[in-house]
């Protein structure tokens, strides 16, 4: 006698027969006695009794043509080539710092909705913080920091660059580990940092 059932008697068993009059195969003393066996059965037999319970409240149905104009409309704008003149998008890499190293991201900047230049992050890899992530514009030599904003709970930010506020002069973004304790300032814990290419 095999040490299990084959899969194939536990499926014509989970299924049953096929005409009521004619018996389904015998397992035998098997089934008795192999609790491994009677386990794949069991889910098995879920399986089957799921398979058969479902109606036609379950089958999918076809999308409105509007949402697929929509899908379309929406990948036609992202396809679509930027004006001429245009700054390109350039996504750049945002650099895990200690002890963050193991984070990083991308950086780059579009035109704001209400005119003007957003600096757009999308990071991963931060560890969870008590406080919050703050983004900042910086010059080269590390020296000048203008505050953007912070960043979202999901790690990513969409921030307008302030009014007379020169890219080519501050073109690294720094992200640092703020807490909650009312003070803007930079805290001296940057975690990730990027270069616009300004």
């Amino acid at each position: 006698m095999p040490d299990h059932l084959d899969p194939d008697e536990l499926a014509a068993l989970a299924l049953g027969p096929a005409d009521p009059g004619v018996p389904g195969p015998s397992p035998g003393d098997h089934l008795r006695t192999c609790a491994r066996c009677r386990t794949e059965l069991r889910h098995l037999r879920e399986v089957v009794r799921t398979a058969r319970g479902i109606t036609v409240d379950d089958l999918l149905v076809e999308a409105p043509a509007s949402l697929w104009e929509s899908v379309t409309a929406r990948l036609a704008e992202a396809d679509a080539p930027a004006p001429a003149g245009a700054p390109a998008e350039v996504r750049r890499p945002l650099v895990g710092l200690a002890p963050a190293r193991t984070a990083g991201g991308t950086v780059h900047t579009r035109d704001g909705p209400a005119g003007g230049r957003q600096v757009v992050l999308a990071t991963t890899g931060l560890p969870d913080t008590g406080g919050y992530y703050a983004v900042w514009l910086m010059d080269r030599a590390h020296r000048e920091r203008v505050a953007l904003g912070a960043l979202r709970p999901d790690g990513t930010a969409a921030l307008a660059t302030p009014a007379g506020v020169d890219l080519a002069a501050h073109p690294l973004v720094d992200v640092s580990e703020q807490d909650h304790d009312g003070d803007p300032a930079h805290s001296g814990r940057s975690v990730l940092r990027g270069d616009l290419g300004h």
